[in-house]
């Protein structure tokens, strides 16, 4: 039944069908399809045929991260350094970036990270 969902659902984003779109991702994410999810993730991130919601969005893309779909991971990399979507977090955005890395963080990501970390302690210490 998932694919079935799944299906219905890309052949409507492909049509640009985006209230049919949600709608089936929806259902094949509540069946357990994880690219189902990581989409649906990415419709509330953009707000497409839905309403915008980043906590919306963070959630769907956990549900797809940790059934291991690597552009969720990103996804979540980035909202935690930026704290858009999900709390401010450099130690969970490293996590992320290890898992879809594979442990070999590339340098635009040590860059992110680095500035994460950065803003972080600026913060810190004005809070002091």
């Amino acid at each position: 039944m998932a694919e079935s969902s799944f299906e219905l659902a890309e052949k409507a984003r492909t049509e640009k069908d985006w209230a049919l779109a949600v709608s089936e991702y929806e259902k094949a994410a509540n069946e357990g399809h994880p690219v189902a999810a990581h989409w649906l993730g990415t419709f509330y991130f953009d707000g497409v045929g839905i309403k915008q919601s980043y906590q919306h969005a963070a959630v769907y893309f956990y549900i797809a991260a940790n059934q291991g779909v690597q552009g969720s991971m990103v996804y979540l990399a980035n909202m935690h350094a930026s704290g858009q979507g999900a709390t401010k977090d450099c130690d969970k955005a490293e996590s992320w970036v290890v898992k879809f890395t594979e442990g070999a963080i590339p340098e635009a990501w040590s860059n992110i990270l680095a500035e994460c970390r950065s803003t972080l302690n600026k913060k810190r210490q004005s809070d002091a």
